[in-house]
């Protein structure tokens, strides 16, 4: 599985959803990738290792969070998305962050 990186929101942008239109919608232009000029510091972020270049390991992710260690990131947030530069800019309280962490480990 690949993430998401959204060009403001870095990667704290989730969608938890589809939609089903009945017509084609006009989409708007492809948005620069920040990831191709950036250092990566997300692949080695993770303490649980769950993201490398060649994807990322869900269930690994979520063996880690089931663990003592794994606490920081269900309280504060992943730790990948804290480290991304973009997403720093686009960031959370620490109350939503461990929010949006339990409703994905459940």
């Amino acid at each position: 599985m690949r993430l998401l990186v959204h060009e403001t929101q870095g990667l704290f942008v989730s969608f938890r959803g589809a939609l089903a239109l009945k017509a084609a919608v006009d989409l708007p232009p492809v948005a620069a990738k920040p990831c191709e000029t950036c250092a990566a510091p997300c692949l080695t972020a993770c303490p649980a290792g769950a993201l490398t270049g060649a994807g990322y390991d869900v269930p690994r992710c979520h063996d880690f969070l089931d663990s003592e260690a794994g606490q920081d990131c269900m309280t504060n947030g992943c730790a990948v998305r804290r480290t991304c530069p973009v997403s720093q800019a686009y960031a959370r309280v620490p109350e939503q962050s461990a929010y949006h962490m339990r409703q994905f480990h459940r």
